[in-house]
Parts: C-alpha cells; sequence; structure tokens
C-alpha cells in the first residue's frame, strides 16, 4: 500500500506542487484545510483549535507549510498577529493531537523561511547566527513548536525558505505587473542580493527529505546562487524583450509600507550548504535556467 502523507497549506503554489510531486511518486496526499473542497482534504481550523483526526489515518509523515501570507496585507498588530499564529499556533494544534491520540508519525517536515537569519546577512549558511527583527522571532517560535515532535520520537527537518520562483504565484507575478509598459524595479539598494529557489527544486527538497533520500535536519531552502537585485530584474527584463529597470527608493517605500518594507529592503545572501554536502541536485542551479523555466 502506499504511503501516506499529510499536508498542511497544500493549497498554496509551493504545497500544489509538492502534492503533484507525490502523486508521481506514488504517495497517497491527505490534506488540512479549513474549506475541504476534494476528496483528500480534511477540516482543520487553526483558530478554534479543531481538527479531523481522519486526516491522520495510516499518515507517518507530516508536511507543515500552513501560513497566511507575509506579503499579504498591511502590517498592523491584528495581521503581524495572524502570520504569528497561522505558522507556530498551527504547528502547536498538529502536536497536540498527535501527542493526545497517540498518532505515530515518523517524519514531521516543516517550513521555515531564511528570515530567521534576519534582513541583512552574507554568506549565511545553516549554522548562522540569527536576526531579531519579526520575522526572525516568528520564525525562531516556529522551528521551536516543529521541533516538539522530537519529543513524540518524530524526525523532524525544517526547510528555511528564500524566496520562490513560480510563474502564477508570490514574486514572479509582483514583478511582472508592470510588465507591459515593459518597467521592471529594483527596490532599494539595486545590489541587494536576493536568495531564492525554483519552485520544482524546493518541491523536490521536500520529496526527498519524505523519501530519505536526505537526511533529517535544517536545510535552507535556496538556490546555490544568490544574486544581486539587478541581475534578477535584468534577466526576468530580458526573458520579455527587455525593459528599463528604475529604482523605487528606500524611503518612498518605508514611508508607504511601513515596516513591511523589509520585505522589499533585504539584502540576504544564503547558501544551501546541507543540500548541497548531500548531494541533492538544483535542476534550476542559476538564475538564467529557472527563469527561462517558468
Amino acid at each position: 500500500m502506499a504511503n501516506t502523507i499529510l499536508l498542511t497549506g497544500g493549497s498554496g503554489a509551493v504545497g500544489t506542487q509538492i502534492k503533484q510531486q507525490l502523486n508521481q511518486k506514488g504517495f497517497i496526499v491527505n490534506n488540512l484545510s479549513r474549506i475541504p473542497k476534494q476528496k483528500g482534504d480534511f477540516f482543520w481550523n487553526i483558530d478554534t483549535s479543531e481538527i479531523d483526526l481522519k486526516a491522520f489515518d495510516k499518515v507517518d509523515t507530516i508536511i507543515n507549510l500552513a501560513g497566511t501570507g507575509i506579503a499579504d496585507g498591511n502590517w498592523n498588530q491584528k495581521h503581524k498577529t495572524e502570520i504569528y499564529t497561522s505558522r507556530i499556533g498551527g504547528t502547536r494544534l498538529l502536536y497536540a493531537s498527535c501527542k493526545k491520540n497517540s498518532i505515530p508519525i515518523k517524519r514531521f517536515i516543516s517550513t521555515s523561511a531564511i528570515g530567521i537569519y534576519g534582513s541583512n546577512v552574507s554568506k549565511a549558511d545553516e549554522d548562522s547566527t540569527y536576526g531579531i527583527d519579526f520575522l526572525a522571532n516568528v520564525c525562531k517560535d516556529w522551528e521551536e513548536s516543529a521541533n516538539e515532535f522530537k519529543t513524540l520520537g518524530a524526525h523532524v527537518s525544517i526547510i528555511r525558505t528564500g524566496i520562490v520562483l513560480d510563474a502564477k504565484a508570490g514574486f514572479i507575478p509582483q514583478v511582472l505587473k508592470a510588465k507591459a509598459l515593459r518597467i521592471f524595479p529594483t527596490t532599494g539598494k539595486p545590489s541587494n542580493g536576493l536568495s531564492w529557489i525554483h519552485i520544482k527544486d524546493l518541491a523536490s527538497l521536500y520529496l526527498a527529505i519524505a523519501q530519505e533520500t536526505l537526511p533529517t535536519g535544517i536545510y535552507n531552502g535556496t538556490a546555490p546562487n544568490p544574486v544581486i537585485q539587478r541581475q534578477m530584474m535584468q534577466t526576468i527584463a530580458n526573458k520579455y524583450g527587455g525593459g528599463i529597470i528604475p529604482n523605487v527608493p528606500e524611503k518612498l517605500l518605508k514611508l508607504v509600507l511601513g515596516e513591511k518594507s523589509i520585505l522589499a529592503l533585504s539584502n540576504q545572501w544564503v547558501f544551501p550548504k546541507k543540500a548541497l554536502d548531500n548531494n541533492f541536485n538544483f535542476t534550476y542551479g542559476t538564475i538564467e535556467k529557472a527563469i527561462a523555466a517558468l
């Protein structure tokens, strides 16, 4: 019988890609959702601590992706609370459900983010020190809640994700909003580093850990070749026949976005040392390959 994996956040772009790759490998995927819509979907509600225990039937691995989008909405106190509780609260609900009902989970694979290293970091790998801003603190608490699964005997792995390149969601659609005008803007300093990963490589990283072809542990979910922001925009512009690359100044972004401007002004050079040390193959290891494949 095929192995069954429980997925949270499965309706998002990354979750959809992971589910597709898992299905191709013969896995059965159960998906926890606030609004179950199809076969394999099961109800949960983090706010009310409700969860359909049928979702855990025959499950030995959980892939935990659930979390409100950090780029969605304004960073007022309400939304910052949602960012936090959707991640830490969701992970704690999974843990409490497994503990209370003696559900034997072998592997717990949780997403996190390279924001754990802070918004200004060079040459970071999985052993680098942590940042102290809002996102770093969210990531630290998120990972601590995931590590609680170790007390249940599960092997815990964490993937700290960078900028995910996908044609339909996230960074790329935002960049392409002014594509018709052939405008591909940089934000803040054009020389700031962007640590990115193609969505198919990211999904493959989760799959490799789930299949135990990669060892348990913490992984940076980034490609081995981060680039400066201007190179990213130039590569995207070239794909669409060229264009201009203006710059949106830091002061304007801070005025308009407030604390959330950290997303547009980050300078992060993060490297996937653990994945490379374990011979993980990045199909889209350069920004040119990744953009061309979108």
